[in-house]
């Protein structure tokens, strides 16, 4: 059984906001704890694609840096923001590396 959620908002000036500058309206995509999710995500995900659909940043998604960058108007104030906060990349990890990008340690 899949479970799903349908939510809209106005949008705003954040950074990296799936509503940044636009209106939005999200379609949570869910499954059950061990069941099998991959092909189904993978499948929604290429519907969101082709909307230039922005996913929350704290949900499974198979997005990267690469994908992502081009649906934010301000992806490198958000870096600047980023490597000014935390030079030495302390709190990058495997998914920040994947979906921002490798932190920028020690750029100015």
């Amino acid at each position: 059984m899949f479970l799903n959620k349908v939510s809209v908002s106005q949008g705003h000036d954040i950074p990296l906001s799936t509503a940044h500058g636009r209106p939005s309206g999200w379609i949570a995509v869910h499954q059950y704890i061990g069941a099998p999710y991959e092909s189904y995500f993978q499948a929604v995900e290429q519907i969101m694609n082709a909307y230039d659909g922005r996913p929350h940043w704290g949900k499974m998604h198979f997005q990267s840096a690469d994908t992502l960058a081009s649906r934010y108007a301000e992806w490198d104030v958000y870096q600047a923001a980023r490597t000014k906060l935390d030079p030495t990349g302390t709190f990058a990890n495997a998914y920040t590396d994947r979906v921002l990008g490798p932190a920028l340690v020690g750029a100015r």
